[in-house]
């Protein structure tokens, strides 16, 4: 009973993924029916391309699993500073930890690409 909320490509599928989402007309044909998942809005979160994946023909599915991708703020930002009085230099710093993972494997789904 999950449902699909958005759907993750590599900057090398970015315009292919658009086109099958946004077009108002079936993608890739001369056919004039309806594009069916912007009809039915079937990723309610819309597209997210990521720069950092390796694999450029991979895609990715995030469900709306109550558990599935987590992410944890492990420390708040700090902020801390130094000021020398004699020449009136200031360094400044911060500080934060983060921790990422999943509880629930049905989360994601996802393609090995080819």
């Amino acid at each position: 009973a999950l449902k699909a909320l958005a759907l993750c490509t590599s900057v090398d599928l970015e315009f292919e993924a658009t086109r099958i989402m946004k077009s108002t007309q079936q993608s890739g044909t001369a056919n004039n029916d309806l594009n069916a998942m912007k009809e039915r809005g079937s990723f309610k979160k819309g597209l997210y391309i990521n720069h950092y994946l390796t694999d450029v023909d991979a895609w990715f599915v995030k469900t709306d699993a109550p558990r599935g991708l987590r992410h944890f703020n492990r420390e708040a930002i700090g902020f801390d500073q130094d000021k020398t009085f004699a020449s009136k230099n200031a360094r400044f710093s911060a500080y934060e930890r983060y921790a990422a993972g999943w509880s629930d494997p049905k989360g994601c789904y996802a393609s090995q690409g080819a």
